[in-house]
């Protein structure tokens, strides 16, 4: 009784450390037999979420269990990538199913609720781990993305991921360098092409020393609005200024998008002004004063 409890007291340290994933390689090195797995699989202290890979106690898996059990279901050959990774570090939202992993060797067959890419050609370098989970580098993931992922959308991921200090242009363009011939290349690199002054980084670094220069209230950068994610709000003023350029690049997608979202914000009782990359660059002092009116404007008729 003593060794059992011993056994289960080891199943739940290891599930505490790995998001509630233990596999079968270490029950059998905790000495338990295929029926003993088994017992523990209809008392509910193991779940078997994919073959020889099991979520420790009786409630459902969340996200980050999910994405460790579908990582070490491929033997360690297994990195979270594309969608799931971009989420783990923050710049995506939360994912759906199925979940995105990157085979390094071994077996590439998907699996029930798991996306499988091949990644046998993966640098070391793009490999990495955050919370303890295998995962492909913010500059590898945005590499993968360029390979699934439509072009307005990847945009919006790799300038998240610039704002977040997560990637570096010159990451982006080493990832390139080191990944001949894979499918992503020509995307990623046609959107870094189009000059970093399009990035959300440099913009809502530009936006920022403006409001200090000409004393603003700071505003709240890339927050949601509705169920929007809007550039820039000061929320007490009920005022959003979105910054062209990095985000629309004429893609008959993005215009809708925009649109729709505009009138919507408007319609809720936000004032919404667009400025351009060359307004901020250029006539800082002018956007600067144009946003001073809208502000004072809000508190005039609030």
């Amino acid at each position: 009784m003593c060794t059992i409890l011993r056994v289960d007291q080891e199943i739940e340290r290891i599930g505490r450390l790995r998001h509630r994933i233990i596999v079968i390689d270490e029950l059998r090195t905790l000495g338990l037999s295929r029926d003993a797995v088994g017992h523990r699989v209809e008392r509910r202290r193991l779940q078997r979420l994919w073959p020889g890979t099991y979520l420790v106690g009786a409630q459902p898996p969340g996200l980050l269990s999910l994405a460790m059990g579908a990582v070490a279901s491929y033997n360690g050959n297994g990195l979270l990538s594309h969608l799931w990774a971009a989420w783990l570090w923050g710049y995506a939202e939360k994912p759906t199913l199925p979940i995105d992993v990157t085979v390094i060797a071994g077996t590439r067959a998907s699996r029930k609720d798991i996306e499988a890419h091949s990644g046998y050609s993966l640098d070391p370098r793009d490999i990495t781990r955050r919370r303890n989970i295998p995962v492909t580098t913010p500059a590898a993931t945005c590499l993968a993305l360029a390979e699934t992922t439509e072009r307005y959308e990847l945009e919006r991921l790799v300038a998240q991921a610039q704002v977040m200090n997560l990637v570096k242009e010159s990451q982006l363009h080493d990832v390139i360098a080191r990944s001949p011939g894979r499918r992503g290349v020509a995307a990623l690199a046609a959107i870094l092409a189009d000059g970093p002054q399009f990035t959300r980084a440099k913009s809502e670094r530009l936006m920022l020393q403006i409001a200090r220069d000409a004393d603003l209230p700071r505003p709240e950068t890339n927050v949601r609005l509705l169920r929007y994610e809007v550039d820039f709000l000061w929320r007490e003023h009920g005022v959003v200024v979105e910054v062209d350029g990095y985000s629309t690049h004429g893609h008959r997608t993005a215009f809708e998008y925009d649109r729709r979202r505009q009138q919507e914000l408007t319609a809720a009782g936000y004032r919404v002004m667009h400025v351009t990359w060359r307004q901020l660059n250029d006539e800082p002092m002018a956007v600067a004063a144009r946003i001073s009116a809208a502000l004072a404007h809000a508190v005039r008729t609030g």
